[in-house]
């Protein structure tokens, strides 16, 4: 059942049935890539997105942090483009491709 989505990220949040109360399936993608949240630190990335829209470091270390390692990606690679001499950019780039 679909109980929350987000076109920011083009993420989808749904409870699955085998989840606990307070936990959050946060699909990522169309590929079906997937991580359990749990609803605060759902609420959390979602206020993040919002505060910090501009901030691609920001939100990629906090997509980093919750283990969203697609979207971190996403955030340092548009880093990257608005820095490309930055070598803290490639670095978290790198960092967040080679750590699966």
């Amino acid at each position: 059942m679909l109980v929350r989505a987000s076109n920011a990220k083009s993420d989808y949040r749904l409870r699955p049935s085998s989840a606990t109360a307070g936990e959050w399936l946060v699909v990522s993608d169309h590929l079906a890539r997937f991580r359990i949240l749990d609803e605060t630190r759902a609420d959390e990335l979602a206020k993040a997105r919002r505060a910090y829209a501009s901030s691609h470091q920001t939100l990629g270390l906090l997509y980093q942090q919750a283990g969203l390692l697609d979207e971190a990606a996403l955030e340092f690679q548009a880093l990257l483009k608005n820095n490309p001499d930055s070598a803290l950019a490639e670095r978290l780039l790198r960092q967040v491709r080679t750590n699966p």
